[in-house]
């Protein structure tokens, strides 16, 4: 199991040339979505930030509707967890990563779910990743 932010969750369907990395982990996924294994766990923010971001591909023309649903399907075959503790703790906590660390909120959402369930986290974000070494959360 691991924490997926939902750029990383994304670029699975949008981008023709993966890293190493990403080329990795989506090896991984695919193995296990065939088992139905939960094995990407999100914040609850995830399935609101995934949609939006293929809204704005589609209104950018960057994306036709027909890709747009596509990724739609593709997110709903991964198989993602949500998170259900996301309490006033974890709240505190995601904001304290959040300043002490210069992130967003929702980016500081991911980081605050893995290091919460000592799981690597997945992303391409710089700042972030960079948040994750400081706290000793493994990457992905």
């Amino acid at each position: 199991m691991f924490v997926a932010d939902a750029s990383t969750t994304l670029t699975w369907f949008l981008d023709s040339k993966l890293s190493a990395i990403q080329q990795k982990v989506w090896a991984a996924v695919g193995q296990l979505v065939a088992t139905r294994r939960s094995i990407i766990i999100v914040p609850p923010l995830w399935l609101t930030e995934t949609q939006n971001v293929i809204l704005k591909l589609m209104r950018q023309r960057r994306i036709n509707e027909a890709e747009a649903m596509n990724i739609r399907i593709g997110l709903t075959l991964l198989v993602v967890r949500v998170d259900t503790e996301f309490d006033q703790d974890a709240i505190d906590r995601t904001w304290e990563f959040a300043t002490q660390h210069m992130l967003t909120f929702y980016d500081a959402c991911y980081l605050e779910l893995a290091w919460r369930l000592k799981l690597p986290l997945a992303s391409s974000d710089s700042a972030l990743c960079r948040a994750a070494k400081n706290l000793n959360i493994p990457l992905l």
